[in-house]
């Protein structure tokens, strides 16, 4: 049998409401943020899995402690599951980031996967990090 994987993304951020760019910066869940991880752990609660990884940041390990609650199980926290750094642009919002860093912006929408945002790092760096 093989391996099964769930991806479960934090719940939402105060950046997240306000449209503001988030990668490593650790910014805590909302109200709304904590309504969504208990709907994850709603959900997942029937799913047996042994392993419960997430990054260091507070509202991953606050949203794999939700969906730990019926688990009991060791939650493994790694650095290397950090999001990506967006540098300079950490909580900035799409509108400004074009402004100030417009070609920087353009040529990172265009190939994120090889292009950084200012002061961050590649698709392909994250990759790599967390694998």
């Amino acid at each position: 049998m093989g391996i099964k994987l769930f991806l479960i993304r934090h719940g939402q951020t105060l950046w997240n409401k306000d449209g503001r760019y988030q990668g490593d910066k650790d910014i805590g869940l909302t109200r709304v943020g904590f309504k969504q991880a208990r709907l994850a752990a709603k959900y997942l609660s029937k799913v047996d899995f042994s392993n419960i990884y997430s990054s260091l940041l507070r509202r991953a390990i606050d949203t794999a402690n939700i969906i730990n609650k019926t688990k009991n199980l060791k939650i493994i926290a790694r650095e290397n599951l950090k999001e990506i750094n967006f540098g300079k642009w950490e909580g900035m919002k799409f509108d400004q980031i074009n402004r100030m860093f417009h070609d920087d912006y353009q040529n990172w929408l265009a190939d994120p996967y090889n292009n950084c945002p200012t002061g961050g790092e590649s698709f392909k760096q994250v990759k790599e990090r967390a694998v």
